[in-house]
């Protein structure tokens, strides 16, 4: 059934219509927040050329104009007529033209005079009238304006070009530009490093450098926006990662569950290219991980890849709770939005791991301004290094701010010895950490913690 799942999820991304290589984008604040993050709030331009934004596009309309009249009349728009007074009187008899009708009727007595028009002007037996006149198109007499078939105009003004698209004319005041131009897209990037276990050694393989205890990484995931497709790469659900007090050596660097997390992801990501038949090179990937994608290729389940995974490398394969895993793995992995690094984040976060540090803008357009951000967290190996942090942190001077947020870093580094000598873990509450764990006391518990926490600190100080 998931295999099933799987596949049909593999399709709807191999089948989703990327963004075409040099489309041309806009955006506009719709819901007066200040970003452009919104779904609706950026999209793909359009029309036959693709420089239409159809965010906020309207049809646009015939060029009207105001209809004249020939000199001496003017527009009478009730009656969809030209006026003017008579000009003169012509006497039937002979021809002749008077200024008024009594000086006619004195000379052409007893025939009638009949009045005459302006030139442009014709008697219609009551007035001298004649048909609006029209520079170009026609007159319209339920708008009384003129209207040419041949020309549009934008409703936000004539400035403003229309554009043809689906059969009809419209136009838009927002602008269209190429995101991949120079200057156009400005991404920010967070720093997501932390310490490694890399540096010189004593001839017994004693670290000669800096120690830190219960060291963190700074990491993200992608709120809504419109690098994410609107989906929201910080989804949380049911734990993934279960957190037990583990032995001494869990507590250190050689067994860290953000690794496993990366890796984790590694076979999640690369696994789906191999269901869906793309090429793989395994040989690149660290051991475990290619167990992890061989197991993929020759099952074609994910599942089957991160439980052969968990099997080699958890110290307990019981931490790994396979069914909120690849829920998240679904969500957000296969929806073809989120990366590597936000599934990562999301498994870290939903299982108590991480500490939220703050949201900055990600991905910026200019006069459209933030399209997509980011959530920060300092993320640790397990939820009992990130409650230490959380309230051991303020007792120290040396983390002054407790988590200080620079322009693209957090403060992720663990406790030097000596900062870690100086916590007082009486001061601490763990019920948080200890209401996880419901097969033991916790009385008993609080001892066994207290325990691993000196006896990992025995172990690593100079």
């Amino acid at each position: 059934m998931f295999k099933s799942i799987l596949l049909v999820l593999v399709a709807a991304i191999v089948l989703a219509a990327p963004l075409r290589a040099g489309a041309l984008v806009c955006g506009k604040d719709l819901d007066g927040d200040g970003k452009a993050t919104g779904q609706g709030e950026t999209a793909q331009c359009s029309g036959d050329d693709g420089s239409l934004c159809p965010i906020d596009a309207v049809a646009c309309t015939f060029a009207t104009s105001e209809p004249t009249c020939p000199d001496g009349g003017t527009m009478v728009p009730e009656r969809d007529r030209c006026e003017a007074a008579v000009s003169y009187w012509i006497c039937p008899l002979t021809g002749s033209r008077y200024t008024s009708v009594e000086s006619c009727a004195n000379e052409c007595s007893p025939t009638e005079c009949y009045p005459g028009c302006s030139t442009g002007y014709a008697w219609n037996g009551t007035v001298c009238a004649v048909n609006p006149q029209c520079v170009s198109g026609s007159y319209d007499p339920s708008t009384n304006r003129c209207v040419d078939p041949a020309r549009y105009v934008c409703p936000y003004g004539e400035a403003i070009s229309c554009k043809s698209g689906g059969g009809a004319m419209r136009c838009s005041a927002l602008v269209c530009f190429d995101p991949a131009a120079s200057g156009n897209e400005i991404t920010e990037q967070n720093d997501n490093s932390m310490p490694q276990d890399d540096g010189e050694r004593d001839e017994g393989g004693n670290c000669l450098g800096t120690v830190y205890i219960f060291s963190g990484r700074g990491m993200e995931c992608r709120t809504s926006g419109h690098s994410t497709g609107w989906k929201n790469c910080c989804l949380s659900g049911e734990a993934p990662l279960a957190d037990d007090v583990g032995s001494a050596t869990s507590l250190s660097s050689t067994v860290s569950t953000i690794s496993n997390v990366y890796h984790m992801g590694q076979i999640a990501y690369y696994g789906n290219m191999i269901v869906s038949g793309a090429a793989v090179d395994i040989s690149s990937f660290t051991p475990a991980v290619q167990t992890g994608l061989t197991a993929v290729a020759q099952s074609g389940s994910i599942m089957e890849g991160l439980m052969t995974y968990a099997q080699a490398t958890f110290l307990n394969p019981t931490t790994l709770a396979i069914a909120a895993a690849i829920y998240l793995i679904q969500e957000l992995l296969f929806s073809g939005s989120c990366n590597q690094e936000d599934v990562e984040t999301a498994m870290l976060e939903s299982s108590g791991m991480c500490h939220y540090l703050t949201t900055y803008c990600k991905k910026r357009w200019p006069l459209v301004g933030c399209v997509q951000e980011a959530k920060v967290f300092c993320c640790f190996n397990s939820k009992l290094a990130r409650i230490v942090h959380e309230q051991g942190r303020p007792q120290l001077s040396t983390f002054a701010p407790a988590w200080s947020y620079g322009h693209s870093s957090g403060n992720c580094r663990g406790f030097t010895p000596s900062e870690f000598q100086m916590l007082d873990f009486s001061k601490m509450d763990l019920s948080e950490y200890l209401g996880d764990i419901k097969t033991k006391a916790q009385s008993t518990i609080q001892n066994t913690v207290t325990d691993k926490i000196q006896q990992y600190y025995r172990n690593t100080r100079p």
